[in-house]
C-alpha cells in the first residue's frame, strides 16, 4: 500500500519532471547515485541541494529546485546512498556516501559549485568543500551534522531516529520543525519505514563511532559559508551550534526556523541561498 510520504515523492518527482529536471543514475566505485539534474536559465554557477538521513531524499528540494532554475545555471539534487533511488552501499557509514556524492559530482558537473545541505547532507557537503575548495563557490549549511557532543546528547539523538510508533514519530516532528505540520500525521507511517530499513539503520549505528570535523581542519576552510541553525531546531543538541561558532569560519544566522528550513519556509530559505550566492561573487 502507497503511503503518503510516498505519494508526496512522485508529486514532486513530477513536478520537477515537467520543468525540465531529469532523473538518472551515477555510477560510482561504491555504487550507484541518483541524481535529478536540470539545465537552468540564470547566470549564478551551478546548485547541489543535499538532503539529510532517513526519510529525506531529493524530492524534500525539487520543489525549490524548479525555482531556482530561473537564476542558476543548472540545479542538481541528489539521492545520499541508500535513500531514494540510490541503492545501499555495502557498508553504510558517513563516510562511504561521501565518497559514492563526490565522485558523482566529480564525474558529473563542472565549473563552481554552490553546495547546499541539510542535517548529514551538511556534514557531506563541507566534506566536499574541504577537500575541493577550489571547486567550492559557495557553502550554505543549515542544521549541520558533524560536530561532537556529549554521549548523552548523542543517544538521545539516536534513540530519535529509531521510532517505533505514530507517538515517536509526532516526537520526531515536534523536534524536526517549527511547528509540526498538518500533513505529517499523514506522513507518519512512511516516515517510521523508512528509518526502520536496515541500511538506513546501520548508518544510525555508525555515528555511534563518532561523525565529527576537527577544529585543526575547519581553520584552514576559506570557502564563503553561511550556517543557519533555526531557533525552533530540537533535533540536534544545541550544543553542536555553539562548537560550530566556535571551529567554523562562517556567516552564522539564527532564523526562526526548524530543522529542515527548506520545508519549513521554502521562499524565505531560497532567497536567503540565492542573495548568499550573489554576495559570495
Amino acid at each position: 500500500m502507497t503511503d503518503a510520504l510516498e505519494l508526496y515523492d512522485r508529486a514532486a518527482m513530477g513536478l520537477a519532471v515537467r520543468f525540465g529536471i531529469r532523473p538518472r543514475r551515477v555510477a560510482t566505485p561504491g555504487g550507484a547515485v541518483a541524481l535529478y539534474d536540470g539545465e537552468g536559465r540564470g547566470e549564478l554557477p551551478t546548485l547541489v541541494l543535499q538532503h539529510g538521513l532517513g526519510a529525506g531524499n531529493a524530492a524534500q528540494f525539487l520543489p525549490l529546485a524548479t525555482v531556482a532554475l530561473r537564476d542558476f545555471r543548472r540545479v542538481v539534487c541528489v539521492d545520499l546512498p541508500g535513500h531514494g533511488a540510490s541503492p545501499p552501499l555495502a557498508r553504510m557509514d558517513p563516510h562511504g556516501l561521501y565518497d559514492a556524492v563526490a565522485h558523482a559530482l566529480d564525474t558529473e558537473t563542472s565549473g563552481p559549485l554552490v553546495l547546499v545541505g541539510n542535517s548529514l547532507g551538511g556534514a557531506v557537503m563541507l566534506e566536499y568543500a574541504l577537500q575541493r575548495p577550489a571547486r567550492t563557490h559557495a557553502l550554505v549549511l543549515t542544521s549541520p551534522a558533524g560536530a561532537p557532543c556529549t554521549d548523552a546528547e548523542r543517544d538521545d539523538t539516536l534513540r530519535v531516529f529509531s521510532m517505533r510508533s505514530a507517538r515517536d514519530a509526532r516526537a520526531f516532528f515536534a523536534r524536526m520543525h517549527r511547528r509540526p505540520p498538518v500533513w505529517s500525521r499523514w506522513m507518519a507511517r512512511g516516515v517510521i519505514a523508512r528509518f526502520g530499513t536496515p541500511h538506513v539503520q546501520e548508518l544510525v549505528a555508525s555515528f555511534r563511532d563518532g561523525l565529527s570535523f576537527s577544529p585543526a581542519r575547519l581553520a584552514a576552510h576559506q570557502v564563503p559559508t553561511l550556517l543557519a541553525w533555526g531557533t525552533d531546531d530540537r533535533l540536534l543538541p544545541a550544543s553542536m551550534l555553539a562548537w560550530w561558532k566556535a571551529h567554523l569560519p562562517a556567516t552564522v544566522e539564527e532564523p526562526p526556523w526548524g530543522h529542515c528550513p527548506h520545508l519549513d519556509d521554502p521562499v524565505g530559505f531560497y532567497r536567503r541561498v540565492r542573495a548568499f550566492t550573489r554576495a559570495a561573487r
